[in-house]
């Protein structure tokens, strides 16, 4: 089944020389039955979320279909509107079946992140964001060809 592209992408923030305000954030509305909405909101917070989808930036459509031995692939569809309006696109997260629920719900919130950072890249608060990949391989010695 699909996986999400880049599994080992942390989004990071770092306020060091930004105070950061509700003005600077994007409003979200998060449409993802079976979530749990604490958890996410406590996991992301540099996002407002909005309670009707009329009033929000980018509008997240969660959906899942089970797999076998009760995994699950989750789709995101990250739709923009107020001044993101081109921008549209799909990410995907497996839940595999050997998961736990937090496991399932860290999983989420990552792809959740990783589908935030096209948004953010385009205000103010972008310059207060750093990504870090964990589980990096080192990169392969190129050898020239000739």
């Amino acid at each position: 089944m699909c996986r999400i592209l880049i599994p080992f992408i942390v989004l990071m923030t770092s306020f060091t020389a930004y105070a950061q305000t509700a003005e600077d954030q994007i409003n979200v509305f998060l449409d993802c039955p079976g979530c749990d909405l604490n958890y996410v909101k406590n996991e992301i917070k540099f996002v407002n979320y909005a309670n009707d989808p009329l009033r929000a930036q980018v509008h997240i459509l969660v959906s899942s279909q089970s797999t076998g031995g009760s995994g699950a692939v989750h789709q995101l569809e990250f739709l923009g509107k107020e001044g993101f309006d081109d921008d549209k696109f799909t990410l995907k997260f497996q839940a595999e079946p050997t998961m736990t629920d937090l496991e399932k719900q860290q999983g989420l919130v990552r792809t959740l992140k990783l589908g935030l950072v096209p948004f953010v890249a385009q205000t103010a608060l972008a310059s207060n964001f750093d990504l870090a990949v964990k589980n990096q391989a080192k990169p392969k010695e190129t050898i020239p060809v000739g």
